[in-house]
């Protein structure tokens, strides 16, 4: 076990030398940040500046670790003995230290704490940030940019909602319409954020020809007058007298569940025809349950059989007729709710999140993902 513990030091000593290019893979808890600091120490005592020195990690938390464990090195240094001073530096791998190296050790704490500007170690989000507030115009963004955090994304987003409602776009307001009827505010609001957080061809701006091209040509769903016509060539075929049949012996069973689903189809053979169209619902009801076409045995009993012997065909006929149609409205829904969030994404939310970063009068860079 000491041989073991002596090796896996000397290994970190070697490792721990910025004049090496080493990566380094261990577990949590063997001293990767015990390494990276040590590294960051020596580049310090050899005379490196400290605001030319970048650790990048991925958590504040790492970051913050490592800067504790960083300012408290030097600090020690100021304080403790020559001797510990030396072991610690011969720990490190500097196993005879020049007096001139322990010196600098020892003014290390009051160099750093003159200088704001480093060591510096930041998040890859936090150093991207510096970046972009050193260079905005490479980037494309206003000077004095800043982000915002989740009050002001908050805010962004109700002000880009209350520009929605304005909005006197047609199709816009047709948009929110379907997402209205679809969900409730709160499911909208979840659906929206999950579109936006995978979506990422939105700046495109041919995408939504292109979504009604992909549902019309390639999965063949037409537009809704198309459905409509179909809907009337289907339920013209229907066999009405056929179905009066069905829907008397129904009536006439002893049955609850048969006497309300003739009941139904009665209701329907009422309408006129163009009646019939829009209140297809009540056939469905008599047919159809949430899990689909009812089976054969739920469509009559011994006794409905015995009055009516074609009454499961002539039903099972009309179930035949109206199944592909109902196929159909679940596509167009798929098609009309898709069309929605992407003209919604496009033309709303980022619209409005645009103006509003043109006219604000210090320019936010806003996280997308927050609208």
């Amino acid at each position: 076990m000491t041989n073991l513990m002596h090796h896996a030091s000397a290994a970190q000593a070697r490792a721990s030398d910025p004049v090496a290019s080493v990566f380094v893979s261990a577990n949590a808890g063997t001293g990767k940040t015990k390494l990276l600091t040590d590294r960051v120490m020596r580049l310090l005592l050899a005379g490196a500046p400290a605001d030319s020195i970048l650790c990048v990690t991925y958590t504040r938390a790492a970051a913050a670790e490592m800067r504790n464990r960083i300012n408290k090195r030097l600090g020690d240094w100021t304080i403790i003995s020559a001797q510990k001073l030396a072991d610690d530096l011969k720990d490190m791998g500097i196993d005879t230290p020049r007096q001139d190296m322990l010196q600098r050790a020892r003014s290390l704490f009051a160099e750093i704490l003159d200088n704001d500007n480093g060591p510096r170690v930041e998040t890859v989000h936090s150093f991207c940030q510096t970046i972009l507030h050193r260079f905005p115009i490479e980037a494309g963004i206003a000077p004095h940019a800043r982000l915002a955090d989740d009050d002001e994304q908050a805010r962004l987003k109700l002000l880009a909602r209350n520009g929605i409602m304005a909005s006197a776009d047609a199709e816009l307001m047709a948009a929110v319409q379907i997402i209205a009827a679809t969900a409730n505010e709160d499911r909208a609001d979840k659906i929206l954020q999950a579109f936006l957080d995978r979506e990422a061809r939105l700046a495109d701006p041919y995408i939504i020809s292109k979504i009604i091209e992909h549902f019309e040509d390639e999965l063949h769903i037409g537009d809704a007058d198309d459905a409509e016509s179909q809907k009337r060539v289907t339920v013209a075929r229907i066999d009405d007298e056929a179905l009066r049949m069905v829907a008397a012996v129904l009536q006439a069973s002893d049955v609850d569940r048969h006497i309300r689903r003739g009941a139904l189809m009665d209701v329907w053979l009422a309408q006129t025809p163009d009646d019939r169209i829009q209140k297809l619902s009540f056939l469905v009801d008599a047919l159809f349950s949430e899990k689909g076409a009812l089976a054969e045995r739920s469509l009559s009993n011994a006794g409905i059989r015995e009055a009516l012997p074609d009454a499961v065909a002539i039903q099972q006929a009309v179930i035949d007729c109206i199944q592909p149609l109902l196929c159909g409205e679940k596509a167009q829904i798929c098609k009309q709710m898709t069309v929605a969030l992407y003209r919604l994404s496009d033309c709303g939310v980022i619209r409005a999140s645009e103006m509003f970063q043109k006219n604000c009068a210090r320019a936010q860079v806003c996280d997308r993902q927050g609208f």
